[in-house]
């Protein structure tokens, strides 16, 4: 199902439902098509009644700038177009360290944390391979989503992710709390 190449600093291979998906670092060329795909999910999160996620143009381009050049943005390709596009940090998410109505599970390796998720109109499948790219990085995944967010939430519970509580993103809005690890799952 996975074959890696390079590591970190190369190309990630995966197959999802027969198609062949790149997952690479994302380039400063693939910024306009980055921030089409943010606008085209802040769409789809307000036809699905979710208001208060991703507002006043966040994420933007500085967000994405940034993710580059941390190292941490990447894009998912089909047949050499960019689908898809996610941030995906390892070690300690600073809004993670509050969390109330709830707890974190021990995760004695660490983890890292899945950001910025989005995609192009008429794709799917892309948190699919974004979690086959992950936890071919890591064994245990955060994430969180804003209540709302009925189609990512059901995905969550779909990949079985464990619900943990509230953490509050940098502007103080609440958030759902999600992990995985699959070490859990073997």
């Amino acid at each position: 199902m996975i074959s890696v190449a390079g590591g970190l600093s190369g190309k990630l291979f995966f197959n999802v439902q027969n198609m062949p998906r790149t997952v690479r670092k994302t380039l400063e060329k693939d910024i306009p098509d980055v921030l089409m795909m943010y606008e085209h999910s802040r769409k789809i999160m307000r036809s699905n009644g979710n208001n208060t996620q991703w507002t006043n143009g966040y994420p933007n381009e500085e967000v994405l700038r940034r993710d580059i050049a941390k190292g941490v943005s990447y894009i998912i390709e089909e047949e050499g177009i960019a689908i898809g596009t996610f941030a995906f940090i390892v070690g300690v998410e600073p809004t993670y360290e509050r969390i109330v109505e709830g707890e974190w599970p021990d995760a004695p390796n660490g983890y890292g944390t899945i950001h910025r998720i989005a995609c192009r109109e008429n794709v799917h499948g892309i948190m699919h391979t974004c979690l086959d790219c992950c936890y071919s990085l890591h064994n245990c995944i955060r994430i969180d989503t804003h209540a709302d967010n009925t189609i990512m939430l059901h995905i969550l519970e779909k990949e079985k992710f464990q619900y943990c509580g509230i953490i509050f993103v940098a502007d103080g809005t609440p958030r759902k709390a999600f992990q995985k690890d699959i070490q859990d799952f073997c």
